[in-house]
């Protein structure tokens, strides 16, 4: 079962997308359209980001984070065609399947879980969330924060928890890119294929500050109103998973065409 962690492709998507070569502008539609956490970099305040409508470089907390889900279900969609090549080439059978449960698979997988006020995750004002309690429908929402084994952290995402706040996770972000000699953009092309890693790495240019600034305004406010990032869902899910099975060769030899099961599979002793 592939398993996506969001945090870290999130905020490096905000990064570009708040840039001045981009400089989108994001509303929350949950809070009655207001800025999410951008105000002060308007350009009608004086900022970089562009909140004028006509300009259509506005979007919505929604609309960037559908964005961000369906971009990595592609990424499980090629796991899954793999798993499947796998099993073929083990002579086993399979069939991938819908697995988009906010929380049971994670929980089973054995994910550290939090748990977060209904209201919370939904960013619910004073009065909602007072009737929500008041009727005993304001239930607690297990969230996926993390991968842990015997004390040991094997999944860490960038938000708390294992930071201190968002802004801490931003920057620990832009410092794995761009720390000299260690960062990804300037390791001097020791973990890339590139001939002259260090030239290539001397055309990338780094975050602006302004983008930066942005970027952890947005995560903050994200975090602050709804108790997790990304606000939809927190920082792991799930879309598909893989089932791989021993197969009746005789009832497919009975029923289908030769073609269907591949030589491996109809010679698999352990069928």
């Amino acid at each position: 079962m592939p398993v996506n962690e969001f945090t870290a492709g999130y905020i490096n998507g905000l990064l570009t997308f708040f840039d001045e070569e981009f400089s989108y502008f994001v509303l929350d539609e949950r809070n009655r359209f207001q800025p999410a956490g951008l105000a002060k970099f308007a350009r009608s305040k004086g900022g970089h980001l562009y909140d004028d409508p006509a300009g259509g470089r506005i979007a919505t907390v929604a609309v960037v984070e559908t964005g961000v889900y369906e971009f990595v279900a592609i990424e499980q969609g090629a796991m899954l065609q793999n798993l499947g090549l796998m099993a073929e080439a083990l002579g086993l059978g399979g069939f991938a399947h819908y697995a988009a449960h906010p929380f049971t698979w994670l929980q089973t997988l054995g994910f550290r879980m939090q748990e977060i006020a209904f209201s919370r995750t939904i960013g619910a004002g004073p009065v909602t969330k007072a009737l929500l309690k008041a009727s005993g429908r304001d239930i607690a929402i297990p969230t996926a924060v993390g991968l842990e084994h015997d004390g040991d952290v094997l999944i860490k995402p960038y938000c708390p928890p294992y930071y201190h706040s968002m802004e801490e996770a931003v920057l620990a972000v832009v410092e794995g890119k761009y720390a000299q000699d260690r960062g990804t953009f300037r390791d001097g092309g020791a973990a890339s294929a590139w001939l002259d890693g260090v030239a290539v790495q001397a055309g990338i240019p780094r975050y602006s500050d302004k983008a930066i600034a942005a970027t952890i305004a947005y995560c903050e406010y994200i975090y602050g109103r709804y108790g997790r990032f990304p606000a939809y869902s927190g920082p792991f899910h799930t879309v598909l998973a893989y089932q791989a099975h021993r197969l009746d060769a005789d009832f497919y030899k009975r029923y289908y065409r030769p073609e269907v099961l591949a030589e491996a599979q109809l010679e698999n002793p352990d069928q």
